[in-house]
């Protein structure tokens, strides 16, 4: 008796799903699985084993998972058709808006390059982030006289502003902060890398 596979399916509008699936099942036994799952209609989507579609998963009752070459764990990717009447229409042929992806300018929204098949959304941003992304966000530290040996204006180690992820400030905080902000742990991830 064979053992279930965990067969993971990714979708742009749908979000990430789990299957399980025999691999002696068909194919078409998948597409139902994934249909149900994602409350998809009969026509107008089909799975990929890669993010770029260039390798489609065929629908077939003779092909099993196993001869798909699909194992436990694999990830396969759920992509819509954009055109109203045909299911066999490429994800990169057509945007979202139905003008051709190759005449389509880019946005700057901080996402460079969209994910062939999925729809051209552009991400509106909060006024708050829009507006603390422009700000600083380091610590002031005042020149400390005992230990400062240069005038007003300069900076050295003792003076100089903190990032707001620095652990040694965080832990002498009364009480110690234990948790950072959001935008201070975005800026830890990034900190070193060119904007």
């Amino acid at each position: 008796m064979s053992k279930d596979w965990v067969i993971r399916v990714q979708s742009g509008e749908h979000g990430m799903s789990r299957i399980n699936a025999k691999p002696s099942e068909s194919s078409t036994i998948l597409y139902n699985k994934v249909q149900s799952q994602f409350d998809l209609p009969e026509t107008g989507w089909h799975l990929c084993k890669d993010r770029k579609c260039s390798d489609r998963l065929t629908k077939s009752k003779s092909k099993s998972i196993q001869d798909l070459n699909l194992s436990h764990g694999d990830i396969l990717f759920l992509y819509m058709s954009k055109s109203k009447g045909s299911a066999n229409s490429l994800p990169s042929t057509s945007s979202y808006n139905g003008t051709p992806t190759s005449s389509r300018p880019s946005s700057n929204t901080g996402m460079s390059s969209n994910v062939a098949g999925a729809p051209n959304m552009s991400v509106k941003e909060d006024d708050v982030d829009i507006l603390l992304e422009k700000v600083d966000g380091k610590i002031q530290r005042k020149r400390n006289e005992a230990m400062c040996r240069h005038g007003a204006g300069g900076k050295c180690v003792h003076c100089v502003p903190l990032e707001p992820f620095d652990d040694t400030y965080l832990k002498s905080c009364d009480p110690p902060i234990k948790f950072l902000s959001f935008h201070s742990y975005i800026r830890k991830l990034r900190s070193g890398v060119d904007k």
